[in-house]
């Protein structure tokens, strides 16, 4: 499946806008990685890339994800990203120096982001998203999901509505939100959420409370794990701010 993704220099501002599978993410986000270290040239191959998604280090040879992999690879060569200098479908020597910019990737909509009015150049954009994460927390993600990379890509909205929200430690977003915001349906949404919870990449407040004029629940706070305590403090201050204007309500539906 291919998505928009939108890649944003540190000011914010947008430079290209690209159709990038799920294959072509993951792989992205490993030579990220290779980047960080400084590295042009660089040798990957598809064990390397397979462990950084499975924590296995040897692919096997009938295994979908070798396809996957090489097709990623491939797909980010023939978008510019990357340049293959030399491979023998197994092997990958690579020019990655494109990767210094854009170095920041946002996955979004073309029209406003609903959770914030303030425009790019005001935001500060999430850089180097795998960077806040044990590589071991996300390789277990994509094992729960079983063995699906896409989970990955929500990670990614995830973050991205962090960034937009003006890089607090958490946005507000009910099920249904964040079902129209990353195109999936709510029933993904929910196990998503219940796989990175349990593998502590996020942080989900939900609230026991409803407005008191239209009965609506408060909106879900999402955050990531690392940051649960500072989002439970500001919970507190923000509960207690509209304390007049919301009352309990023993049902969390949203």
């Amino acid at each position: 499946m291919s998505e928009k993704i939108y890649f944003y220099n540190r000011r914010g501002y947008q430079l290209i806008k690209q159709d990038i599978s799920d294959n072509g993410l993951i792989v992205y986000l490993y030579l990220q990685q290779l980047y960080k270290e400084n590295r042009t040239i660089v040798h990957c191959n598809t064990d390397s890339i397979y462990y950084f998604i499975t924590n296995k280090f040897k692919i096997a040879h009938h295994s979908p994800y070798k396809e996957k992999i090489i097709n990623g690879i491939l797909e980010l060569d023939k978008k510019n990203f990357i340049k293959i200098i030399k491979t023998d479908n197994k092997n990958f020597l690579i020019n990655i120096e494109k990767l210094k910019e854009p170095d920041i990737i946002n996955i979004t909509k073309e029209k406003a982001n609903p959770f914030s009015e303030s425009t790019y150049e005001e935001k500060e954009a999430v850089r180097n998203y795998f960077s806040l994460f044990n590589i071991e927390d996300i390789q277990q993600c994509i094992k729960d999901n079983n063995g699906r990379v896409r989970i990955i890509r929500y990670i990614c909205y995830i973050l991205n509505l962090k960034a937009e929200n003006n890089n607090n430690y958490f946005f507000k977003a009910t099920r249904d939100d964040l079902s129209k915001y990353c195109n999936m349906d709510t029933r993904t949404i929910d196990r998503y959420n219940k796989i990175l919870t349990k593998n502590k990449i996020l942080y989900i407040k939900k609230f026991k409370y409803r407005y008191k004029d239209s009965k609506k629940t408060l909106e879900n706070n999402y955050g990531l794990y690392m940051d649960r305590d500072k989002i439970e403090q500001s919970n507190k201050v923000y509960i207690d701010s509209i304390k007049n204007i919301i009352e309990y309500n023993n049902v969390i539906d949203n």
